[in-house]
């Protein structure tokens, strides 16, 4: 458990490590946000433990060296177009000069591009934790909700501002995945 009432009022709960050094962290806020409730705080860990069953933080380690390629590549190409520089009157290019250069370029080409897809990924893992907190026995819709309230999220924004900015699904989404995996659960059940 996290003391994070000091920093923040937002409840999060997650996974840290890896190998022999995994934790599931939860913020004390969430155990408030929840009043308690053992059974949703158990839900959100289940929820938590999908992530490391799944091997979700090797995933996003994937992604990450990734992204970090993407944006040395696009560095290196910076530095190896001498033009990129003089063709805006400079004369001679300098380390600075690549240097703005290849965050103009990456914040306005690359960036844009790399963050609707690495989002979509996430929210992709997030779907799969979820249903294995329903494989445990869990149904983590109420302790969803809880958290949206207490947390201020945003019902229904707008589609193209959560392809953008969001690497949770909705609220809405997340509990029709829920219930779709529990309805699949009860038909497999009988």
């Amino acid at each position: 458990e996290v003391d994070g009432s000091r920093q923040s009022s937002h409840s999060n709960a997650y996974v840290a490590g890896f190998l022999g050094t995994k934790r599931i962290v939860i913020y004390d806020t969430l155990i408030t946000h929840l009043d308690g409730d053992v059974n949703q705080i158990c839900a959100v860990v289940a929820h938590e433990i999908g992530h490391s069953k799944l091997h979700h933080n090797w995933l996003q380690l994937v992604i990450v060296t990734f992204t970090l390629f993407t944006t040395f590549f696009t560095y290196g190409l910076c530095r190896t177009l001498p033009n990129l520089v003089t063709d805006f009157g400079f004369d001679a290019p300098c380390t600075y000069l690549y240097l703005h250069c290849f965050f103009l370029l990456y914040n306005s080409a690359v960036s844009p591009l790399m963050g609707p897809l690495m989002n979509a990924f996430t929210r992709q893992l997030e779907f799969q934790a979820d249903e294995y907190s329903v494989k445990l026995d869990y149904d983590i819709r109420v302790p969803l909700k809880s958290l949206d309230v207490k947390n201020l999220g945003n019902l229904d924004p707008d589609p193209l501002v959560s392809l953008c900015h969001h690497s949770h699904p909705t609220l809405i989404q997340r509990c029709a995945a829920v219930e779709a995996s529990l309805a699949a659960k009860a038909k497999k059940g009988k």
